[in-house]
């Protein structure tokens, strides 16, 4: 609902029927120029590389990482992993209240 608020101090105080929506509530979250998730990880190679004294090897793993992590995020829907694995028949997936045994045969509510 739009108001019309005429005094300039109370401009910012918004009336008890209005509520505030921000507009960028689904942007991701970034880093500077990266993901926050790529981020993590390129920090995360280069930190472990660094404990182990290849600070070069951790940088260029970290770099790597995150193109790999970029391709796969573009290329990929999320869960086609575990889709891939559980096609394969290599994962079973775990029984739980969303979602039951897929053998048995038996309705569920």
């Amino acid at each position: 609902m739009a108001v019309k608020i005429d005094d300039e101090d109370s401009k910012d105080k918004l009336p008890s029927y209005c509520t505030y929506l921000p507009l960028r509530i689904n942007d991701p979250q970034v880093v500077g120029f990266l993901d926050y998730d790529h981020f993590v990880v390129g920090i995360l190679l280069l930190t472990v590389g660094n404990y182990f004294q290849y600070t070069m090897t951790g940088l260029f793993g970290g770099v790597a990482a995150i193109y790999a992590l970029s391709y796969l995020r573009e290329n990929f829907p999320s869960g086609s992993l575990f889709h891939i694995l559980f096609a394969k028949g290599m994962m079973n997936i775990k029984e739980s209240p969303r979602m039951p045994d897929p053998y048995k045969n038996t309705f569920t509510r």
